[in-house]
């Protein structure tokens, strides 16, 4: 601040003087009150202004966010062409949060539209479902019934069909014809005042895009203007009056606004979707008394006055005494000046709570706004303590860090904004934000604090912060992807991409630049170009998969000028899918169900029938009318059979228990029963409830027919059984002791043919010793024959003797180690082994159920023959097995002279030989002994081979108990 310079003394003063000073002091003082008394009328009136603007601006808001709920309700119930079901509705409807988020929003509700002849009360197959009555009947009517509704049921309700009504109809009409949010008739409901009624129209999206989409129905709400005008109380003043008209017929009037006699006044039109309401506002005496009866024009005359007084005293006086003069005019200047700077700083920072703070903290200055803010009255706070605008448990800690602010910040510089927290004089707590500055008059030292509530910013951040958050769960947990694009099309932000796309890869791309069809940027550029909302079906390839999208694309205006579009995608892919499998399942079962060579119905739960097929038609010779006619089909039904069908039924209605193959007899029209075989299930509805019966019935008539046939001819086939059983019982033991017989045959005639073979043998060995030279050539080619041929016949009987003891004695089976068979077959071997050098090689050899003795043959009779026919040097004999099932399968592989593929069978019967006579013993029996060996122990025996290159023989023996 400057120093008050000192005034220099007037060489002369007299009473002309004063009185001069005087009139124009007065004069002064006149035009100061003048202006000032302006001043404040002007700014009451740019009060006001702001005010009307605010209000309108605040009324278009929410009219703007009650569209944007039908428009959301509309894209849900066109995404599901009109089935919209219950629950997902309720979904949406308590997402939104209409109560708390969208304030006069009365209700909210979805109606189909439909136009055919149909009774009073729908029973299939929509509204069957819903259970909705429609109000009216008549032949091809136009229906507009509520399907879904929140919200108040004394105005609409579900059910109610609006083409009943003259009013709805007529705002149906238009905004059918307009394709866009319409507003309706003003409603009245008893005492709780004007509601309004908005219709929006819904399409179908198969119909985007043609000259004539489907409509689907439409969205409609009920706004109550008296919530509507109490929920914008934050905008509406105090002392300000409103009043909503519309073509001259006033909608709401608060208190006494016709008989308002204040001096403000605003009128504005509003208009909203083609509709034009008048917004009218007055100024009660209350808001002018607080607006314009300011203070400022009494100050101002009596500041005047005073000065003008003491100007005239200080001349009046100075004309006396020219010296006290002087000293009085300096202590006035400076007063007047200290005052002056004090006036100004406070003007400067209204209308929010300025404070002066002298250096020992106490309020020297509380301005109108403090005293709105705080409540507190300027003579309750002046000279006390500035931490009483605290909160009790924050004024320590809030007042220090406040005064460190303070004295860091120098003289006429600003501090920046700083939060607190108030508190009002009636103890309300609210958050705050103050900004201080610190200024100097000679010694003294004050602080300037202006402090702003910021309470109704903060709810409004909240508010918006949780309607982001709705709306961001509501478009993900309707799989609806929102974007906005620039007039290249090229993308500013995106929310909910899809099919694994982030919006780091969209944003700043166009739609050519992402892959998109020509046809959805031909559409985007006709709405750029026309710029008219529309939507389409839009379809695409995605990995191999066609996908589905409903998109909705709107123009965004910037001074009457299309700066870009903004849309919503909604994915339709699962519904597209599941509608055509539902469609194709249906055609299935139509078909199945008309061509189904059986008789199938269809009953409500009386057993009465609601649907029957061309088969149980012609089968019962009824056309359809006749069979409904009859009603229950328990009449129909034989009455030693009708208790059991009626228990069955009752049975599947009470407990959904399905019943097959039920025999019933069903009486024909010309009298005679036809047996059938019944089938029955329970269809039930959305909530579980049984709901009809499908019955599936087969004529086997013929069946039962041939079944009683059946049971004679099986009554004598059992007999004939009988007999031959007993026939072929005597035969068996007739052959049992037959083979027993044949046994101890070959073992006697093998045993009693050796004695006098062996004497042949003997008397010719010795017919050799003693004349063997007495005879000539011929005589001992004869006497060799004859012990050839006894050797030969001695080992035949030898081998029938050795076939005909396999099996002769029935040892029980038991757990064999083929490991250790081997190892005894090959001692029997050891002498051919040896005199060959023979390699006998073997793999692990398991453990099989049978005979040690027989399988010790088995295996010694293979590797017997494998040497014996064997030209190779030297003989090489290879053991493997495997497991197969429950056994093994054993091979036994040589590298001798081989078998012909013509001798595979003939070799395993006794005494047949494959290689004859050509220079390898043998008799024919091994073999045979081998196969008869494997068939006792159920298995099977076979061989590969290839003449010259050796020979495989398989068998199969069954796994022992601890190996199976």
């Amino acid at each position: 601040m400057s120093e008050v310079q000192p005034l220099r003394p007037p060489r002369t003063w007299s009473k002309t003087a004063a009185v001069l000073v005087l009139l124009v002091c007065v004069t002064l003082t006149a035009w100061a009150v003048w202006r000032s008394v302006k001043q404040v009328d002007e700014r009451a009136s740019s009060f006001f202004s702001y005010q009307a603007g605010e209000l309108r601006a605040a009324f278009e808001r929410r009219l703007a966010a009650y569209e944007q709920v039908l428009h959301g309700a509309a894209g849900l119930v066109s995404a599901a062409d009109g089935m919209l079901n219950e629950p997902r509705w309720q979904r949406y409807v308590s997402q939104l949060d209409v109560a708390s988020t969208y304030p006069g929003l009365e209700g909210l509700g979805v109606a189909n539209y439909f136009q055919r002849q149909v009774p009073a009360t729908f029973s299939f197959p929509l509204f069957a479902a819903l259970r909705l009555p429609v109000f009216g009947s008549g032949a091809d009517r136009v229906y507009a019934p509520i399907l879904h509704y929140v919200g108040n049921d004394t105005l609409l309700w579900p059910g109610l069909d609006l083409q009943a009504d003259a009013n709805h109809r007529a705002a149906l009409a238009r905004a059918r014809e307009a394709g866009k949010l319409i507003v309706g008739v003003p409603l009245s409901a008893a005492s709780d005042g004007t509601r309004i009624p908005l219709y929006l129209p819904v399409f179908s999206p198969a119909g985007v895009g043609s000259e004539r989409p489907a409509l689907l129905g439409f969205v409609l709400a009920v706004v109550a203007l008296e919530d509507l005008v109490h929920s914008l109380g934050d905008v509406l003043t105090a002392g300000l009056v409103l009043q909503l008209e519309t073509q001259g017929e006033v909608l709401y009037s608060s208190a006494a606004a016709q008989d308002s006699n204040g001096e403000l006044r605003a009128l504005t039109d509003i208009s909203f979707n083609d509709h034009g309401w008048t917004l009218k506002l007055y100024s009660s005496p209350a808001f002018e008394a607080a607006a314009i009866g300011s203070r400022e024009p009494v100050w101002v005359l009596a500041l005047g006055v005073l000065a003008t007084l003491l100007l005239f005293a200080v001349v009046w006086v100075m004309a006396s005494t020219q010296q006290r003069a002087y000293a009085l005019a300096e202590r006035r200047t400076a007063a007047w000046r200290e005052s002056e700077a004090r006036y100004s700083a406070l003007i400067d920072a209204a209308p929010e709570a300025i404070l002066i703070i002298d250096d020992k903290g106490r309020i020297v200055a509380w301005n109108a706004g403090a005293k709105r803010i705080y409540g507190y009255e300027a003579e309750e706070v002046i000279g006390r303590s500035w931490t009483l605008l605290l909160p009790e448990s924050e004024r320590r800690t809030s007042a220090r860090v406040l005064a460190e602010k303070a004295r860091a910040t120098s003289p006429g510089s600003r501090q920046r904004v700083l939060e607190v927290t108030g508190c009002r004089k009636n103890g309300e707590s609210f958050p705050a934000e103050i900004s201080q500055g610190r200024w100097q008059i000679g010694d003294r030292v004050y602080v300037s604090s202006i402090i702003r509530d910021v309470s109704a910013r903060r709810r409004a951040e909240q508010a918006l912060r949780e309607s982001e958050e709705r709306f961001r769960v509501a478009l993900r947990v309707a799989d609806i992807s929102v974007f906005s694009q620039d007039r290249e099309l090229r993308y500013q932000w995106v929310y909910n991409p899809r099919y694994g796309l982030k919006a780091e890869d969209i944003l700043g791309k166009s739609d050519r630049e992402l892959g998109a069809l020509d046809e959805m940027v031909e559409f985007k550029s006709r709405v750029l170009q026309t710029g008219q909302g529309d939507r389409m079906l839009y379809r695409r390839l995605h990995d191999g998969a066609e996908i589905v999208y409903n998109l909705a694309v709107e123009p965004v205006y910037q001074k009457g000028r299309v700066m870009g579009l903004v849309g919503a995608a909604i994915d339709l892919t699962a519904l597209y899918k599941a509608e055509r499998l539902q469609r194709q399942s249906e055609a299935r079962f139509r078909a199945i169900f008309e061509n189904a060579a059986i008789g199938i119905l269809v009953t409500d739960q009386r057993g009465c029938v609601l649907q029957a097929n061309a088969a149980f038609l012609r089968k019962m010779s009824l056309t359809l009318d006749e069979l409904r006619d009859l009603g229950p089909l328990n009449e129909l039904i034989h009455p030693e059979d009708r208790e059991r069908a009626i228990a069955l039924n009752k049975d599947l209605i009470r407990n959904g228990r399905t019943f097959r193959r039920q025999q019933l007899r069903y009486r024909l029209p010309e009298g005679r029963y036809i047996w059938t075989a019944v089938t029955a299930s329970l269809l039930r509805d959305e909530q579980g409830q049984p709901q009809a019966a499908v019955h599936m019935l087969e004529d086997i008539t013929d069946l039962k027919r041939a079944e009683a046939e059946l049971h004679a001819a099986y009554h004598e086939l059992e007999q004939r059984v009988d007999e031959r059983t007993a026939e072929l019982a005597a035969k068996a033991r007739e052959l049992e002791r037959s083979n027993f017989e044949l046994e101890q045959f070959a073992y006697v005639a093998s045993h009693d043919l050796q004695e006098p073979l062996r004497s042949v043998t003997s008397f010719a060995q010795l017919l050799e010793q003693r004349y063997g030279d007495r005879l000539d050539e011929q005589g001992l080619r004869f006497l060799r024959f004859i012990l050839s041929g006894t050797e030969r016949m001695a080992a035949l009987i030898t081998g029938l003797l050795e076939y005909s003891r396999v099996g002769a004695k029935q040892r029980p089976f038991e757990t064999v180690d083929v490991g250790e068979v081997l190892r005894q077959a090959r001692e029997n071997l050891a002498a051919a082994i040896h005199e060959r050098e023979a390699r006998i090689r073997h793999g692990e050899l398991p453990r099989v159920l049978g005979d040690a003795t027989e399988l010790v043959q088995l295996f010694q009779n293979l590797i017997g023959n494998a040497i014996k026919f064997n030209d190779s040097v030297p003989p090489t004999v290879s053991i493997d097995a495997r497991r197969e099932g429950e056994g093994y399968v054993f091979s036994v592989s040589d590298n001798g002279v081989g078998i012909a593929a013509e001798d595979y069978e003939r070799i395993f019967t006794i005494f047949q030989r494959a290689h004859g006579n050509s220079g390898y013993g043998g008799t024919g029996v091994g073999l045979a002994v081998c196969r008869k060996i494997v068939e006792r122990h159920l298995g099977r025996i076979w061989l590969q081979s290839e003449p010259g290159r050796g020979t495989t023989f398989f068998f199969t023996l069954q796994a022992a108990p601890a190996e199976a």
